[in-house]
């Protein structure tokens, strides 16, 4: 071989033992999934087995121990004792078949995913008791949990554990019911967590047990924080809580397409921030919609009705108490626009709205029928008290910063407020006000 030939055949030679390495050292890297592995559990496996389909594990731990990075344990139906630890990253565990695999035990929880793991699924489980049905304990990323039902753990799913706990971040939760946990039935405590997007789930009767009401949905700190497509009822606590603990603003804070319906305290509430849309929030034992400290809110296209029934509250409280760092009342800006706010508090006693002194207000398209002779208090304007009479007349006062538009107070013509069905009639005016027809029925589905 001439000598130029066989430099040249040297070189190809390293090169491609060099991208070999490099293939081999990438399957095995973390943070990159080798090929998929199908692990296979069954009721009638043993753990003695090597997890193929024809000889499945017993338990979902004994997969989950053997998991590498790309692995697919797939679940048959039966009824499982198990507590999962995931510590492995990029695993997905899920249940196959008509019926849902049931996770059934007293305390622990059904699914831990380990203190920094990242890239876990779970999808299509019953989960039955537990302390925590599935926990992150922190320093997690990329985590979905899609088609699950947890029913009668301490909280459902539980974000974050412990004190001072790295944040979990872009998290998913699709399509799952989660319900009469004893405490919260989504609990970010104490946070922080950041782009979580719970979508399209039921979380009900959460809390009922618990001398302080847990609520439905809580997440104390964080950011970007989407509540979407959800039903949300009958909660011990508040329906939906975000920012509790938040010491600056939490943006991108969304709570849209929802029904917020008979929650024992309050219906929605945003403490540092954050937007309403398309929502319905009805029969809470508070005030409908709380917002808390300083921050920028929207309220769109929302019905607020039937809330503060329990204890007298207004319907929506912006501003009212006095902002903690400052020891003033709250700045804050709320945009308000076509939304219908109507038939809150005790029926001897009906409550409006509540505006701060330092809260900016600009208001367009709404309807309010709550009180005749308060359907909002403006702390800080001269005067105070707005009634019936002067939102028709366009009578509101004037404040720098402060804007209003095209609002009315009048009749709504709900289908059937009595039970919960609080679409606007076909005839009515105000079609294009409040949350849309599919969210308006759930207050009657609900009941």
């Amino acid at each position: 071989m001439a000598p130029g030939v066989k430099k040249q055949a040297q070189t190809m030679r390293k090169t491609l033992l060099f991208l070999l390495a490099a293939v081999l050292s990438m399957a095995v890297a973390p943070g990159h999934a080798a090929p998929a592995t199908v692990l296979h559990v069954s009721p009638k496996g043993s753990d003695r087995n090597p997890g193929t389909s024809s000889k499945p594990f017993r338990t979902i731990a004994a997969a989950a121990d053997r998991a590498r990075p790309g692995t697919v344990i797939e679940v048959a139906p039966g009824v499982y004792g198990d507590r999962v630890r995931l510590d492995t990253p990029h695993v997905t565990v899920r249940g196959v078949g008509a019926d849902l695999p049931l996770l059934r035990a007293k305390d622990g929880a059904a699914f831990e995913v380990v203190k920094g793991v990242s890239n876990i699924r779970l999808e299509r489980f019953r989960i039955e008791g537990y302390t925590w049905g599935i926990s992150l304990m922190g320093g997690n990323r990329a985590i979905q949990i899609a088609e699950c039902s947890v029913t009668g753990a301490e909280a459902g799913i539980h974000l974050t554990a412990g004190e001072n706990p790295a944040p979990v971040q872009d998290i998913l939760i699709d399509r799952c019911t989660i319900r009469a946990s004893i405490y919260s039935g989504i609990d970010g405590t104490p946070g922080p967590v950041h782009n979580l997007v719970v979508r399209r789930c039921r979380v009900e009767k959460n809390g009922a047990t618990a001398g302080y009401g847990g609520d439905g949905i809580a997440v104390e700190t964080g950011d970007a924080i989407v509540v979407e497509g959800c039903v949300i009822r009958d909660n011990g606590g508040d329906g939906v809580d975000i920012g509790s603990r938040a010491t600056g603003p939490s943006p991108g804070n969304v709570v849209r397409d929802c029904a917020v319906v008979g929650n024992q305290k309050n219906g929605i509430k945003l403490w540092r921030g954050g937007s309403i849309e398309n929502c319905l929030v009805a029969r809470s034992g508070g005030t409908g919609v709380f917002l808390a400290y300083g921050g920028d809110y929207a309220i769109r296209a929302t019905t607020i009705v039937n809330n503060a029934r329990v204890a007298r509250d207004y319907a929506l409280t912006a501003g009212y108490d006095a902002d903690p760092k400052s020891g003033r009342p709250p700045e804050m800006r709320l945009d308000m626009d076509r939304c219908i706010i109507a038939l809150n508090g005790p029926e001897a006693e009906p409550t409006g709205i509540y505006v701060g002194a330092a809260v900016t207000l600009r208001e367009r398209d709404n309807v309010f029928f709550s009180r005749e002779d308060e359907e909002a208090m403006l702390a800080g304007r001269k005067p105070d008290i707005v009634s019936r009479e002067d939102v028709a007349r366009g009578g509101w006062p004037a404040r720098k910063g402060d804007e209003h538009a095209g609002s009315t107070c009048s009749d709504p013509r709900f289908v059937n407020p009595e039970i919960g069905d609080y679409r606007v009639a076909e005839d009515a005016g105000w079609r294009d006000r409040g949350a849309r027809d599919e969210i308006s029925r759930y207050g009657a589905a609900a009941y």
